[in-house]
């Protein structure tokens, strides 16, 4: 599943005001399912360094699993993976299109 509006300064793992309502619901969901167990993926645009790219990818899940275990989510609960610009959702040819590869998405390992 993908997270709408999971949002970072450019360039960096700061997430924007405008990630906490996702965020929030995300926590929501997992206090009231205490047994399951989610991985956050990582992914960004093809633009830049793709050593970099697998790096940022990587600090923006830490980011949201930071976030979440300061909500009370047990951070055992939450594992993470970076796939940088390897796996886009969309062409990086427009600025538009590079947007909806930078994004986290997370699934339930266990229910």
């Amino acid at each position: 599943m993908q997270l709408n509006n999971i949002l970072f300064e450019r360039g960096t793992s700061t997430l924007t005001q405008d990630s906490y309502a996702e965020l929030e619901r995300l926590g929501k969901f997992l206090l009231e399912n205490p047994k399951v167990e989610i991985e956050l993926q990582g992914h960004t645009s093809n633009e830049g360094d793709a050593t970099k790219n697998m790096e940022l990818s990587a600090q923006r899940v830490k980011s949201v699993k930071n976030y979440l275990a300061s909500k009370q989510i047990n951070e055992n609960r939450i594992k993470t993976k970076a796939f940088g610009s390897q796996n886009p959702i969309a062409p990086n040819d427009t600025e538009e299109s590079k947007k909806k590869n930078r994004r986290v998405e997370f699934i339930i390992l266990k229910k």
